[in-house]
């Protein structure tokens, strides 16, 4: 119908001749605008912004907190831009106050999810006694030569990145890496990255594999438009509570006196589209009845019930007919439980667990999910109900704690999500983990309610009794014993020459 752009002057929506076939028309237009106080001052500042359409006008403040005087030796940021949502950027900033290292800094950078490396994109800035600036398809290799024993590699396969700077080109420089990674999953919510360094600044304590994660938030922008013409009857499917499309759902369109629709056919089956819209043109004067007669499986419908939908198409009808018709999804849960085993185990402790979704596209789950606490059966004397509470996933990972005895059950999961349950205390401590009786994490599809049961067994280690000291003592036993044989022999020997 029509194109929106939008710049950092404004926004401008122009429509197209198909506009003319509609009446009734209405829509609407949505994106995200970024907005950063950069106001010149360490203290706490709030300025307001005006976004004006047409006549009607939204004030929004951006605020800036106070700001210390301390500063990071590493750390890792990206973003977005408005004008390239198709990529984005991530900075590897190193030693920003140009401090003295006392040892070399070493870098493993790890792009997740949505997203892949593009090896043509590094620039390299160091500002300090050496500087330089490196960029362009040959960018790493100038700055490996710049700074002998240096290096940055890449492996594109795996979306990895690792960097190694000797101390020495550390110490007294401060080295900005910026690369950009291209989007493969424009719907994602999210963009993660994970990186762990390893430094010493003079004077403070080393970091060995501490963690500096990032995530930057997409861009989403779209719209929608509705109208109809004499004649039309335009259906609209979304989720319940949602303007959430639902495609593939059928329906069936049939007049009330049993006559032909159009082209013959006194039956007319209508399918929604990938924006949830199943239409039909050209109906003439009458009454008609539609009924849903079949749905996707990851949607709550029954056939037998469905209702019956009636309208009418009048003469003096200046547009036509919509209707608007919900659906409520399947859900499912997915419970997990943490029981402790064996003498030595620590019924006590508290185990981690990482949990992984992606619903059934491969898309990252994002949202916030009931948990609802319980003892698992048979132990109710040895343990205490977790608390209810919810559980936000962000780019499909999230954690839970459970203790012995103790499950919890993730509720309204979207039907056949793929999962992942792993305990991150795994087989440590003497611990010997399995998952549903299996060695294996846990891993399966939610295409009902899922139970994912983790046991740790430890068992004491029997003393032995045997020590250092005993062992020498046994060693000296031994010899004295053999040299005792030795004697015995010599002896023998002895008097049967003697004969």
């Amino acid at each position: 119908m029509g194109d929106v752009v939008i710049t950092r002057d404004g926004t401008t929506i122009t429509f197209n001749e198909k506009i003319n076939n509609l009446d009734d028309v209405s829509g609407s237009v949505y994106f995200e605008v970024q907005g950063r106080n950069v106001t010149g001052t360490a203290e706490e500042d709030t300025k307001s912004v005006s976004v004006w359409s047409g006549t009607k006008r939204a004030d929004i403040a951006i605020h800036k907190p106070e700001t210390g005087t301390s500063s990071v030796f590493y750390y890792k940021t990206g973003d977005m831009l408005p004008d390239d949502i198709n990529h984005i950027r991530w900075f590897l900033n190193i030693n920003n106050e140009k401090a003295y290292a006392d040892e070399d800094v070493y870098i493993e950078d790890s792009i997740q999810g949505g997203q892949e490396l593009d090896p043509d994109s590094f620039e390299i800035l160091v500002y300090g006694y050496n500087a330089g600036d490196f960029s362009g398809e040959n960018a790493i290799n100038d700055f490996q030569n710049r700074f002998p024993g240096s290096s940055i590699t890449y492996n594109t396969r795996e979306n990895t990145i690792n960097v190694r700077i000797p101390q020495e080109y550390v110490s007294l420089n401060c080295f900005s890496i910026m690369y950009r990674t291209k989007v493969t999953n424009p719907n994602q919510e999210y963009f993660e990255n994970k990186t762990k360094a390893w430094y010493k600044e003079n004077g403070k304590q080393a970091v060995h594999g501490g963690s500096f994660d990032y995530s930057v938030k997409n861009i989403h922008s779209g719209g929608n438009i509705t109208g109809t013409v004499k004649g039309e009857l335009k259906i609209f499917k979304v989720l319940k509570d949602s303007t959430t499309p639902i495609e593939g759902v059928k329906f069936l369109v049939e007049r009330e006196d049993g006559g032909i629709i159009k082209d013959n056919l006194k039956k007319l089956e209508l399918t929604t589209d990938v924006n949830g819209i199943a239409n039909v043109k050209g109906l003439s004067v009458g009454k008609y009845m539609v009924k849903e007669i079949y749905a996707p499986d990851w949607i709550d419908f029954d056939p037998l019930n469905s209702p019956v939908l009636t309208f009418e198409i009048k003469e003096s009808d200046t547009e036509g007919v919509v209707l608007n018709i919900e659906n409520t999804p399947v859900l499912t849960e997915l419970l997990i439980s943490k029981v402790v085993k064996g003498e030595a185990g620590d019924k006590t402790k508290q185990f981690t667990f990482e949990i992984s979704i992606n619903d059934a596209e491969g898309n990252p789950l994002n949202g916030t999910y009931t948990c609802v606490g319980s003892i698992r059966e048979g132990y109710e004397q040895e343990s205490t109900k977790p608390l209810d509470n919810t559980i936000e996933f962000k780019n499909g990972k999230a954690q839970i704690l459970l203790s012995h005895g103790q499950q919890v059950t993730i509720k309204d999961l979207p039907l056949n999500c793929i999962y992942t349950v792993a305990e991150k205390e795994e087989n440590q401590d003497n611990y010997i983990t399995t998952y549903n009786d299996q060695s294996e994490q846990a891993a399966g599809t939610l295409d009902k309610t899922a139970e994912v049961h983790v046991v740790n067994s430890r068992e004491f280690v029997p003393d032995t009794g045997i020590t250092d000291r005993t062992h020498s003592s046994m060693l000296v036993s031994s010899v004295i014993s053999a040299l005792g044989i030795f004697v015995l022999i010599g002896s023998y020997v002895l008097r049967k020459g003697r004969k």
